[in-house]
């Protein structure tokens, strides 16, 4: 896996080791669906996002007091039977990372691929 930007160490470090750990895992789980990925970090967001070559902008992850959030961009469009995308917005959709476990990943994988696809 590659490594980390710097400003996004720096970010994290406003955050708990657990939320910070959820971040990175987040964040390893989008690169192994898409490595060729750029990479941005947001201050003003506090997150940092995601730009596939030929899809743009596809999600970004946001580190909380007690979670990460993954936004997709077009999260309205995904398909998602077990509900665990969050949002009510025209747009985007957040799955809300608490702990990081099997279901999480697999559904990361699959969320992050199918956004990929949209585009």
């Amino acid at each position: 896996m590659r490594e980390s930007p710097p400003e996004l160490d720096r970010l994290l470090g406003e955050f708990p080791p657990e939320v910070r750990d959820l971040v990175r895992r987040c964040r390893e789980a989008i690169l192994g669906v898409m490595p060729e990925a750029a990479e941005r970090v947001y201050r003003g967001w506090h997150g940092v996002g995601f730009h596939h070559p030929a899809a743009g902008y596809v999600c970004a992850v946001f580190p909380a007091d007690d979670h990460a959030r993954v936004g997709f961009e077009h999260g309205h469009l995904l398909h998602d039977p077990e509900r665990m995308l969050t949002g009510t917005g025209k747009q985007v959709r957040y799955l809300v990372v608490t702990d990081w476990n099997e279901r999480v990943a697999e559904a990361l994988d699959d969320f992050v691929s199918q956004a990929i696809e949209l585009r």
